[in-house]
């Protein structure tokens, strides 16, 4: 299984502030951003136990990958 990582670019025009961007991302509703990059990686097999399935191991897992 493959994971994805992008680097967005969110122009701020409403002053909503970072921590707003977060929630409209995390909770998919409509925002103005670009997608400026992208990087893959295969995460071998996908189960719940993934340390990518949680927010405890996520930052960790995300560091120890490579990208490409």
């Amino acid at each position: 299984m493959k994971a994805h990582k992008f680097t967005v670019l969110v122009i701020d025009h409403e002053n909503y502030g970072v921590d707003e961007f977060i929630t409209l991302i995390e909770q998919n509703r409509y925002m103005n951003a670009q997608v400026v990059d992208s990087l893959s990686t295969d995460i071998g097999e996908w189960n719940d136990d993934h340390p990518l399935n949680d927010r405890n191991t996520m930052l960790q897992e995300m560091v120890r990958l490579e990208w490409k």
